[in-house]
């Protein structure tokens, strides 16, 4: 995961900073024609921006509690799971 890549630098930012870093990571996904969905009433729907750029945040947020809470070694830490998804489409 991008986000697990750069969690550490996060972790350093202004609260500014990070949501610049939230919103660029938004626009890469985009630019690699990937779209954040979520489901309603049954339905994927592209979400905005600004819903992505918020669950990039939480995603950011959450692996930092995951890692402060876990007891086990380090290669078995799992990825999150957001229920917003990332897809890819092809060119």
């Amino acid at each position: 995961l991008l986000v697990d890549s750069l969690i550490i630098q996060y972790d350093t930012k202004s609260k500014s900073e990070k949501t610049a870093m939230a919103a660029e990571i938004v626009h890469k996904v985009k630019a690699s024609h990937g779209r954040f969905l979520t489901k309603d009433s049954g339905i994927w729907i592209e979400v905005s921006d600004d819903v992505a750029r918020d669950k990039v945040s939480h995603m950011f947020r959450h692996q930092r509690q995951k890692a402060a809470n876990f007891q086990g070694p380090l290669s078995q830490l799992e990825k999150y799971d957001c229920k917003t998804v990332v897809r890819r489409e092809s060119p």
